[in-house]
């Protein structure tokens, strides 16, 4: 079979918190894969590692340390309750999924 070696579980005590798993398992295993996902614009898998999620939660992290919130919005929704939710959240950006959005 290998000589495969099992790492050592995290505990309670050294993770803390559910983001401080996250952050133990990024420091423990770097360049271990963490997540495959479907890239639609390039038609292919992709591979994530442990330390580019932990980027790629840091920049979002920073974000809304910087007062971003993100505000959920159904696409299928009426424009005037789209306009309403935009106006009462005080919206200064609006990102877009796609044109279809």
């Amino acid at each position: 079979m290998g000589n495969k070696q099992i790492p050592e579980p995290i505990t309670p005590e050294q993770a803390g918190t559910l983001s401080g798993l996250f952050y133990e398992r990024v420091q423990r295993s770097p360049d271990k894969l963490a997540y495959r996902y479907y890239d639609t614009a390039e038609e292919t898998w992709c591979d994530l590692s442990w330390a580019e999620a932990g980027a790629r939660v840091a920049r979002w992290q920073a974000a809304l340390a910087n007062g971003l919130v993100i505000v959920p919005l159904y696409t299928q929704d009426r424009a005037e309750n789209v306009a309403y939710i935009l106006q009462n959240a005080g919206v200064k950006l609006l990102l877009l999924g796609d044109q279809e959005h």
